[in-house]
């Protein structure tokens, strides 16, 4: 159950949390009476030293665990608009280095120019069905 900060600092003081476990500013634990609670807030020194005064008065247990920094698909979730792009930008350097400018030449014609030296192939020439011929 989310109680305010104040109350866990009250509580504190009083002696009616059994345990608490401080997750970065997150602080969650048990009361004496057997119900759960959480809260937010900061953890300085004013509440370090209410923290130990209720170890040494009650036993209150307190421990702190690691924050969880987070997956490898929020780093992947982040990077990726830049990976792609700097992927397709070097899709398109490789295109141009090996084509010798192949990649912006778009509507250029492909025809070669015919020398009257060159050898011209007929329809006599070619072999086939006669209905081709004709």
């Amino acid at each position: 159950m989310d109680r305010p900060f104040s109350d866990i600092i009250s509580s504190l003081e009083k002696g009616e949390i059994k345990e608490i476990t401080i997750i970065g500013n997150d602080f969650a634990g048990e009361m004496t009476n057997g119900t759960r609670f959480r809260s937010t807030g900061d953890k300085g020194s004013m509440v370090m030293n209410i923290l130990k005064e209720a170890n040494k008065k009650f036993q209150t247990k307190y421990k702190f665990e690691r924050e969880e920094t987070g997956s490898i698909w929020i780093f992947v979730i982040q990077w990726l608009p830049t990976i792609l792009i700097m992927g397709l930008l070097f899709i398109f350097m490789r295109q141009m280095q090996t084509g010798g400018g192949r990649a912006l030449s778009f509507g250029k014609s492909k025809a070669r120019l015919l020398h009257e030296s060159q050898i011209k192939i007929t329809f006599d020439d070619v072999a086939g069905v006669d209905e081709c011929k004709q």
